[in-house]
């Protein structure tokens, strides 16, 4: 049985991709947000009252996602600092004056294997 579950790598890995697609979405809505304010900037006399209105509550609502994904981005950590948090977790009490050299020499190890795998 190994020592840590194979399940944990998949959720990082898992974890690191929603960290980035928090990051994309949100310069997504982002530069949408900016681009239809500028076109509105532009053309707005040209526009119905309608138009304006359907345009202010379409960019008060991109607001929700930006929040959620900055969120995100901030609270999931990146892929390194979960490894390094899993393999400290397996670092004794007893052994505190080898943890940070432990905690290197694994996650050295644990990047070194996941790049032989690509």
């Amino acid at each position: 049985m190994p020592v840590i579950s194979p399940w944990l790598f998949y959720i990082i890995d898992l974890l690191d991709k929603l960290r980035e697609m928090a990051i994309i979405v949100f310069w997504i809505i982002v530069a949408v947000f900016f681009l239809v304010g500028f076109a509105a900037f532009l053309e707005g006399e040209n526009w119905e009252d309608k138009t304006i209105l359907k345009l202010k509550k379409g960019l008060k609502l991109s607001i929700i996602p930006i929040v959620i994904t900055s969120v995100m981005y901030i609270a999931i950590p990146s892929k390194e600092t979960i490894y390094k948090m899993l393999v400290s977790k397996y670092v004794a009490y007893e052994n505190i004056d080898k943890a940070t050299d432990t905690i290197k020499d694994g996650v050295d190890y644990i990047f070194e294997k996941l790049d032989g795998n690509k």
